[in-house]
């Protein structure tokens, strides 16, 4: 089962949305979808080694599994460029007026880079978000031990809301050293 629905985002723009797959399983959302191209476009992005139908791939891939929100919000930027908007309260209400539109109450949410960021700002400012994956993130050489300390301070004062669940951040560094960040949102 497919739907593709244009929503209006807050600058005033409209972007396409999908939700793929079996109604019956669990949402995610893919704001990284991209759409396929042809022609000259394609064949650039072949020679580059990247696939002019990953987005369509993805979202295929996925929906035996999950029911996928899908979208292009990094194509959708570049296109109608709002540097006002590209803050983390905006997308994240971008991300929930989209899944609001779409009749989505919770998902599970996938980003890469700074769509990654973008998801871990959201997380921070939903109660929606279900899980998290962030893929493309933390960069080579990034502050890993400033953001060890910085993330659990911010995750505190998330807390004053009720939020029953345990958020897990994993952080690899280049040296394959692992740290992990374990956060309890507790109610209140």
């Amino acid at each position: 089962m497919s739907q593709i629905k244009l929503v209006t985002l807050s600058d005033g723009s409209t972007l396409e949305v999908g939700l793929a797959g079996k109604p019956s399983r669990p949402i995610i959302m893919l704001p990284i979808a991209k759409k396929s191209v042809t022609d000259q476009e394609a064949e650039s992005l072949k020679m580059w080694g990247v696939d002019p139908d990953l987005g369509q791939h993805f979202v295929e891939g996925l929906s035996d599994l999950f029911q996928v929100l899908h979208f292009d919000y990094e194509g959708h930027r570049f296109q109608h460029p709002q540097p006002d908007h590209l803050t983390a309260e905006y997308i994240a209400n971008d991300f929930l007026h989209i899944a609001d539109e779409m009749g989505v109450d919770t998902f599970s949410y996938y980003g890469y880079s700074w769509l990654a960021l973008a998801g871990l700002q959201l997380a921070l400012r939903t109660n929606q978000l279900e899980s998290l994956i962030m893929g493309g993130f933390p960069p080579y050489e990034g502050p890993y031990q400033e953001m060890l300390t910085v993330t659990p301070k911010l995750t505190n004062k998330r807390c004053n809301r009720p939020r029953p669940r345990l958020l897990r951040i994993h952080i690899r560094t280049p040296s394959a050293q692992k740290n992990t960040i374990g956060i309890r949102f507790k109610s209140h």
